[in-house]
């Protein structure tokens, strides 16, 4: 229930197209790159984001109402988009510049991104997957996890053949470690 109630927050935020482009009269820019831009006004708390290939092609865009999406680089050849929907409800997409490809899934506040790996929850299962296909590689295990926070310690191990997590369990408020076998 809580993901519907996020997903309804993030859909009320999140704008595209040209719907809103008669309203965003004097923009400023708020973060550059020559992957990506980021212009707004803080006024009418509208922002627009667009990130580009390494030829300056648009890749994708869009406008966002109430909080500026943040870009960064995640690798030398990755960068988030991070869309912000209010405390820990933050909405992630991936583009790799050099092979000019763009996540066509959305992660909910990601726990830990090693390469093309990405860990999440989608509230009943920790996922692990490759961020730009499923069917490159894609893991998932039922588990007993508060759904409002990261956890407590989360690492790769074994070579990345492996998943060292602890967290707290909702059942009874107790944190757990666990090992999960991602071969």
């Amino acid at each position: 229930m809580k993901y519907l109630f996020l997903l309804l927050i993030f859909i009320s935020t999140i704008y595209t197209g040209s719907s809103l482009t008669a309203q965003n009269k004097g923009f400023e820019v708020i973060q550059k790159d020559k992957h990506f831009l980021i212009v707004g006004n803080d006024e009418s708390r509208i922002y627009r984001y667009t990130v580009y290939d390494s030829s300056g092609k648009v890749v994708e865009s869009g406008e966002v109402g109430r909080m500026a999406p943040d870009i960064t680089y995640i690798s030398s050849n990755i960068i988030e988009i991070r869309f912000h929907g209010g405390t820990y409800a933050d909405l992630c997409r991936y583009y790799n510049i050099t092979t000019n490809i763009i996540s066509t899934d959305a992660f909910w506040n990601p726990f830990l991104i090693v390469g093309e790996k990405i860990v999440h929850y989608d509230g009943k299962n920790l996922i692990v997957q490759n961020i730009f296909d499923k069917n490159v590689f894609f893991k998932e295990f039922p588990i007993d996890m508060i759904p409002t926070g990261p956890p407590e310690y989360i690492k790769f191990i074994d070579n990345g053949q492996k998943l060292k997590m602890k967290y707290m369990r909702e059942s009874d408020n107790k944190f757990e470690t666990r090992i999960f076998d991602l071969s």
